[in-house]
């Protein structure tokens, strides 16, 4: 195309003396150096239908963490709720033979670092707090405050003091010990959360069946019986989602509410 935006023109004359004006075009596409094989097209077609036909990849599913932390009553519980919580969920567990409270929670901000509303940790301690000559309001008001102030981020459960079958006479400051628990989980100045902090008064109605020979430690029978009462639990303040056997309904196990969390006002008899 010459100046002016005019393609270049050829000039001739015909027989009859008109002036004929050709005008030369340049074909604007060039030719192609190799064309693509039938075979060639044939594969990226059937590529784009794969593809567009292949199902979206489920996605991994994180495992919720539950932390236990306890004296020698929860040797061997962690394999036991493990079992009976599912794949789900991952179950760690710290066992201090006999620790206090506060000896049994001194990590448990480090421990729950990372954990957050679809995690729980697990408390059972306690025993070694109570005793002829022990003051467990001194033992466990700093303990309670500690775990409150370090898990507002996540779940606890807290277990209540369990009877004691070796010296029963301890049985009455236990039920004191445990009363004083739970009015300091709902003491506002710790800030309490009652949707993520909760008790099991469980450990407190277990009977002799439950306990060694010796009635200090749990047996097996005992252990079972807590585990599943906490397995119930750990559904309930954090969800059972991806639990569930029945076409992905939630199931919402119905649990007899103890005598003390009746006779404290928590929960009404069936």
């Amino acid at each position: 195309m010459k100046a002016g935006g005019q393609f270049p023109e050829k000039k001739v004359k015909d027989k009859e003396g008109d002036l004929l004006i050709f005008l030369e075009l340049k074909n604007r596409f060039e030719t192609l150096t190799k064309s693509p094989s039938k075979n060639n097209l044939t594969s990226k077609a059937n590529d784009k239908a794969k593809q567009a036909t292949k199902p979206n990849s489920k996605p991994k599913l994180t495992k919720k963490k539950v932390l236990l932390l306890a004296d020698s009553n929860g040797r061997g519980c962690s394999a036991k709720l493990k079992e009976k919580l599912g794949e789900n969920f991952e179950v760690t567990s710290f066992v201090k033979p006999y620790g206090k409270l506060d000896h049994l929670i001194e990590s448990i901000a480090p421990l729950t670092k990372n954990f957050n509303e679809n995690d729980c940790v697990i408390i059972l301690g306690g025993t070694n707090d109570v005793g002829i000559n022990e003051n467990y309001n001194l033992n466990l008001r700093p303990a309670v405050k500690t775990i409150l102030e370090t898990t507002k981020k996540t779940n606890v459960i807290l277990n209540a003091i369990p009877k004691r079958f070796d010296n029963e006479r301890l049985n009455f400051e236990t039920c004191k010990a445990n009363k004083q628990l739970h009015r300091l989980v709902n003491n506002e100045a710790f800030e309490k959360n009652s949707k993520n902090f909760i008790i099991n008064f469980n450990t407190e109605t277990m009977n002799r069946n439950n306990f060694t020979k010796h009635g200090l430690h749990l047996n097996n029978l005992g252990k079972n019986t807590l585990t599943e009462r906490l397995a119930v639990l750990t559904r309930e303040i954090i969800g059972s989602k991806g639990l569930t056997s029945n076409g992905g309904r939630e199931e919402k196990e119905q649990v007899k509410p103890t005598f003390l969390e009746i006779w404290l006002g928590l929960k009404k008899s069936k």
